[in-house]
């Protein structure tokens, strides 16, 4: 069981207004926690969302994220962020 402190160092709330770049923000976050801890599950990270539709692109894109890293990592938006953590390239390649 978490301790308090344990979980607000865990969770992240993004709020800004539409187009802002919040998918983009939550997808870089779920990839680094997932490359960071393979055995964890993906299933693991929990978000909420105002709609359905956000929810469902959020869940496309970092699947979509996930295998373009693994396949061809440069073609991917957050191919330059994780270049500079040699345990994320690993993973990513891996996944």
């Amino acid at each position: 069981m978490s301790t308090k402190d344990e979980t607000a160092k865990r969770l992240k709330v993004y709020k800004a207004s539409a187009g802002a770049g919040k998918t983009h923000t939550m997808t870089e976050s779920f990839l680094r926690h997932v490359l960071k801890k393979p055995k964890s599950s993906y299933q693991a990270v929990q978000a909420v969302t105002f709609t359905n539709l956000a929810t469902r692109e959020l869940k496309e894109r970092f699947f979509k994220e996930l295998h373009t890293l693994a396949e061809k990592p440069q073609e991917s938006p957050f191919y330059n962020s994780f270049t500079g953590d040699a345990e994320l390239t690993k993973n990513a390649r891996r996944a």
